[in-house]
């Protein structure tokens, strides 16, 4: 069965509590601590990237594992993978028979990174997803399919550890980096590469002075614009949330309906914020938003269509929160 367009106009949140129930019922059971109530789900890991000692989560699986293991990438922000929305959301794929990491890039975190920037090797973050895979399978051997998963900053990451690494068999990409030129790069850019520069000296717990060069050589290889005449050899998903800026959504429908894809390319648009849920990573105000990313991501990496639809049906009748769902071949 192959997922239709499900366009709804924005709607005033509401939250009646018998349909809130039902609603709920309808996908995974709400546990607002990530370590859980019958104690730790995961396990501190440290690997090495490069000679950096990288720091991260690793959720196993919780019922029979399914053969399949997950990367998820962070974002930029402050707390690194500890920010709230990484480990809710491996917990839930552990709990679906996943096995799970979550990590903190070079600089970020609990992790390790240069002293001094003088080049983007010093930066390579997608080499830190690529160690993240190798560590990955070393925890779970038996693993036959890896899905590399990103946020935002870590969405660019994916795509481009997901492209680099033959691992990798399908990537998955949150509300990723874009616009580049318009924001970032062009000759009368919103931003500039100084905002790129702020906002990495304000995330990273290892404060390191960067030239603009090489923000630009950084930033380059983790934005999906660096793609788009790209051609993926590999399923590919973007999602993003209803409450992002329509600029970024029109510009990664356009973009979508633009790559080239051998196999599968898929743009999902799912009633949230840029942080899913969360308020800013810092603690959950919108569990269901997670569930609901997270049952869409797994019912496409099964290539299950009629799971797959039915859930944004679901979303769609509960007149909850707006939804759309476009998918292009």
């Amino acid at each position: 069965m192959k997922v239709t367009d499900y366009l709804n106009k924005p709607q005033t949140i509401r939250y009646p509590v018998v349909r809130g129930i039902l609603f709920l019922l309808l996908l995974l059971p709400v546990n607002l601590s990530w370590a859980g109530s019958t104690g730790k789900t995961y396990r501190e890991i440290y690997f090495k990237s490069g000679s950096y000692r990288l720091f991260g989560y690793y959720f196993p699986p919780r019922k029979d594992f399914n053969g399949k293991g997950i990367v998820l990438c962070p974002g930029s922000n402050d707390k690194g993978c500890s920010n709230i929305l990484f480990p809710e959301i491996c917990k839930r794929f552990a709990k679906l028979g996943y096995a799970c990491l979550t990590f903190d890039f070079r600089c970020y975190g609990k992790s390790e990174g240069p002293v001094k920037v003088t080049s983007f090797k010093d930066l390579d973050f997608t080499e830190d997803a690529i160690s993240a895979v190798t560590k990955l399978k070393k925890l779970k051997p038996s693993i036959k399919e890896i899905v590399m998963i990103g946020h935002s900053m870590g969405g660019g990451v994916a795509v481009s550890a997901g492209v680099r690494d033959h691992r990798v068999d399908k990537i998955v990409s949150l509300s990723p980096g874009r616009r580049v030129k318009e924001l970032f790069l062009g000759k009368n850019a919103k931003l500039g590469l100084d905002w790129i520069r702020w906002r990495m000296h304000e995330d990273m717990t290892k404060k390191i002075t960067i030239s603009l060069p090489v923000v630009r050589e950084v930033t380059l290889p983790i934005v999906i614009d660096s793609y788009r005449d790209f051609v993926f050899l590999k399923p590919i998903l973007f999602i993003e949330g209803t409450y992002e800026d329509p600029k970024d959504i029109a510009f990664l429908t356009r973009y979508v309906q633009d790559i080239n894809v051998l196999n599968r390319k898929d743009h999902i648009i799912l009633p949230t914020n840029h942080w899913i849920g969360t308020a800013n990573g810092t603690k959950v105000v919108f569990p269901v938003a997670i569930h609901i990313l997270v049952v869409t991501i797994d019912a496409w990496i099964r290539n299950d269509e009629t799971r797959l639809a039915d859930i944004l049906k679901r979303v769609k009748r509960s007149k909850r929160l707006p939804v759309t769902a476009v998918q292009t071949r």
